[in-house]
């Protein structure tokens, strides 16, 4: 069967609102659907509830990271970024992190006051898992596409299919 896969974008929004357009773009490229705060309706839901919502029925995460450690979330300690990577790592979500090869190289407008935190959540991202890292937009889609492809092949996950090639096989 044809399966897509439910890809979730995660990042700060702000400062890397072409870094997600670009992603969108690579993962309808791979054939799979992107999911990100873009396409959030309206809600009664909290900003959380509803951020959990969509990453329950996620195959995989892609976090973007670059020079800024985000919002940080009233009584709490970590950013969103942080907490969807902390749930999606708790329900057992793949998380592909790619990261700014350079922050220094960066604009001052795309760097926070939280540079230590910023550091200390890529050296969090790298701890158990291989990271990508990019420079430029190009390199930032091609990582995406990449990392795509090799985790559907190394942690296959459920993905989406079309209900009339679910009812052909259950047909044969």
């Amino acid at each position: 069967m044809n399966k897509k896969y439910q890809i979730f974008i995660s990042s700060t929004y702000m400062d890397l609102k072409e870094e997600r357009r670009a992603a969108i773009d690579a993962i309808f490229d791979t054939g799979n659907i992107p999911v990100g705060m873009e396409q959030f309706p309206a809600s009664d839901l909290s900003q959380w509830e509803y951020i959990m919502k969509m990453l329950k029925d996620t195959d995989y995460v892609v976090l973007i990271s670059a020079g800024r450690y985000g919002s940080l979330i009233k009584g709490d300690k970590v950013s969103w970024t942080e907490k969807e990577f902390n749930y999606a790592i708790e329900k057992g979500i793949p998380v592909l992190p790619i990261i700014i090869k350079d922050i220094d190289e960066l604009p001052v407008k795309k760097v926070d006051k939280y540079k230590e935190r910023i550091n200390e959540f890529h050296k969090k991202l790298k701890d158990d898992r291989t990271v990508s890292t990019y420079s430029n937009i190009s390199e930032l889609k091609a990582c995406v596409k990449d990392a795509i492809r090799n985790a559907i092949i190394d942690r296959p996950r459920e993905g989406w299919v079309r209900a009339t090639e679910v009812e052909k096989k259950r047909q044969q």
